[in-house]
């Protein structure tokens, strides 16, 4: 083990040493980083345009894309047009994968107030929800099925009761 320790710092930091022991540093071992893939979601955000116009200028653009940088290191967005309320308007498609669904909310909120918005819809699972001010952040990420009780979804272990 430690040889392979020996060969990495040269890729990815030093050797740290211990008590007279070569030791590899955390970042060292890919093992201590993997997470299982599984507990990644995707999300896509539904962002239109600020309440009373159709279009989005650039200064809302460049805000959307601060605030959402401030909770994501990664993200997609890609322009629409979108329909709300029979009127044609800029819309957004935001995707964002995280281990972390409260932060999506967080970000909603944050960009419906930016935005002056009534709603902002979220899609995850084949499943929409629109996140407005008297949403009950709860019952949405219920209704995508995040919320756990221990270790098991609420709907798997509403299955495992009706069996």
């Amino acid at each position: 083990m430690a040889g392979a320790c020996e060969i990495r710092p040269q890729l990815l930091g030093g050797i740290n040493t211990l008590a007279g022991k070569i030791t590899c540093h955390p970042l060292e071992n890919p093992a201590t980083r993997i997470r299982d893939p599984r507990e990644v979601r995707h999300f896509t955000l539904f962002v239109g345009s600020p309440a009373g116009r159709n279009r989005l200028d650039p200064l809302e653009y460049a805000g959307v894309c601060t605030r959402v940088g401030a909770l994501f290191p990664g993200f997609t967005i890609q322009r629409a047009d979108g329909c709300s309320q029979s009127r044609f308007e800029d819309t957004l498609l935001i995707h964002i994968a995280t281990r972390e669904p409260q932060k999506i909310l967080e970000v909603v909120h944050t960009l419906r107030g930016f935005l002056n918005q009534d709603g902002i819809g979220i899609s995850h699972n084949g499943i929409y929800q629109r996140v407005r001010d008297w949403s009950d952040d709860t019952l949405i990420l219920e209704s995508f099925n995040l919320i756990r009780v221990g270790s098991v979804p609420i709907a798997a272990q509403q299955a495992k009761r009706s069996k």
